[in-house]
């Protein structure tokens, strides 16, 4: 619910994989994430009834943060605000899905449009307003939970919950590519060109000095055959 479309099986593992399913192309997950922005919008006018139950079952409002989804599809569906707060609360949204998957009555897209507004935000350098409201869990907050194994079986993946196979002999990659921006903050800086010998274990990449940064290990020993500002690709020697 929470994860991304792969556009490729070529995409490489990063730090913050945190593991891969594979479903069917008409999978309603799949079906939903691939609904255009444009059909989103028409839906939210034609549709939505502003029952507020995408708010009432918020996770996040839940605990006590002043986020309410049904405010913000007003506003950009009709225009429609109660202050600046009815709509940069989609900074708090952590775009779990709840919303999108299991609770509007009329299947719309809440998580998607919250997480077009919040994205035009953080471009436009719009942060969350401080404020000293005061944070209090609603009181009917164990009363609201949803079961996990009734999402399971809404969204449709309760059969694909196994234990996990283990690859004790896993054979090792040829090539690998690692991504040079794979956490928070900025991007590390390469410290090796093509054609440098690399160790496993290696520094192959680090932030600037005050940046805000991880830094990027060769996850084999081999040589450094491709090197730009998005990845740096090794070939085991």
């Amino acid at each position: 619910m929470t994860g991304n479309l792969l556009p490729s099986l070529d995409e490489p593992v990063l730090k913050t994989t945190k593991g891969l399913t594979i479903l069917p192309e008409g999978h309603p997950l799949i079906v939903k994430r691939k609904v255009p922005l444009t059909w989103t919008l028409r839906q939210a006018r034609s549709a939505c009834t502003q029952c507020i139950e995408c708010t009432l079952a918020c996770p996040r409002r839940l605990l006590g943060h002043a986020i309410e989804p049904h405010k913000v599809m007003r506003a950009v569906s009709f225009g429609v605000t109660a202050g600046l707060e009815a709509v940069t609360c989609a900074l708090l949204c952590p775009e779990c899905g709840l919303c999108e998957f299991y609770v509007c009555p009329q299947r719309l897209l809440p998580r998607r449009v919250i997480s077009e507004v919040k994205a035009e935000f953080q471009r436009r350098g719009v942060r969350y307003p401080k404020t000293d409201r005061e944070i209090r869990p609603d009181p009917f907050f164990e009363a609201r939970r949803i079961p996990r194994q009734r999402l399971s079986m809404r969204i449709g993946v309760w059969r694909y919950e196994r234990e996990p196979a283990v690859f004790v002999k896993a054979k090792p990659p040829r090539v690998v590519r690692l991504r040079l921006k794979q956490h928070v903050g900025a991007p590390a800086r390469p410290k090796v060109k093509e054609g440098d010998e690399v160790k496993e274990g290696e520094v192959v990449a680090e932030p600037l000095p005050g940046d805000l940064g991880a830094k990027v290990h060769a996850s084999i020993s081999g040589r450094v055959v491709k090197v730009d500002q998005i990845e740096i690709v090794l070939e085991a020697g």
